[in-house]
């Protein structure tokens, strides 16, 4: 139950934090890396404890955390290439 309020709640701020990428306010992009590397980390979590249950489970669970791993990847991708493009300019 931990994890997933945690994940809930980054979850939360994370849309927050989208709209002010969107308005171009300065400390967005550090507070977006933070929080989406956060929850890739929790899906990396998740990956751990779904691997270690039973076939059936692994077959619900895992593509769906997967996605949402590389999802949240791609995030972290994006600000960072974004920060760094605003940091030349």
């Amino acid at each position: 139950m931990t994890l997933a309020g945690i994940g809930a709640l980054l979850a939360f701020i994370s849309v927050i934090i989208g709209g002010a990428l969107v308005n171009y306010t300065p400390w967005a992009s550090k507070a977006a890396v933070v929080v989406f590397s956060g929850l890739a980390a929790i899906d990396l979590l998740q990956f751990a404890a779904v691997v270690n249950t039973g076939p059936t489970l692994r077959e619900v669970y895992l593509s769906g955390i997967l996605l949402w791993f590389v999802l949240h990847l791609m995030l972290v991708v994006g600000v960072l290439t974004g920060r760094h493009s605003e940091a030349e300019a």
